[in-house]
C-alpha cells in the first residue's frame, strides 16, 4: 500500500496548488473503492471517505474545473514507474501485458 500511496502522491504534486490535494483525494476516493460502492457517483464516494462538506465541494470543483487532465496524470505515473525499479511487467501465460498511454 506504501508504494501506491507513493505513487499517487508523485502524480499530483506537480498539479497546481489546491487542485493537487483535490486531485490526491479523489484518487484514494478511488483506490479505496468508495466509487464502486457509491455505483460511480463522486460525492456520495467522497462522503464515504468521511470528508467534511466543504471539502467535498472544493474537490468537485477540482475535477470539474481544475487544471489537470488524465493524460497527464497517467504521463507522470508511468515516469515514475520507469525510474522505480519495484515495479515488473505482467506477464500471463508467456505473454507480455503492454499498457499504452
Amino acid at each position: 500500500m506504501y508504494r501506491i500511496h507513493q505513487a499517487v502522491i508523485t502524480i499530483t504534486q506537480n498539479l497546481p496548488i489546491g487542485t493537487n490535494k483535490r486531485i490526491y483525494d479523489t484518487l484514494l476516493t478511488i483506490l479505496g473503492g468508495h466509487l464502486l460502492e457509491s455505483r460511480g457517483a463522486i460525492i456520495p464516494a467522497l462522503d464515504a471517505m468521511n470528508l467534511d462538506k466543504n471539502t467535498i465541494l472544493r474537490t468537485r470543483e477540482a475535477i470539474a474545473k481544475g487544471s489537470w487532465s488524465v493524460r497527464g496524470l497517467l504521463k507522470q505515473l508511468w515516469q515514475w514507474v520507469g525510474m522505480d525499479n519495484h515495479w515488473q511487467p505482467l506477464i500471463v501465460s508467456g505473454y507480455t501485458v503492454n499498457a499504452e498511454v
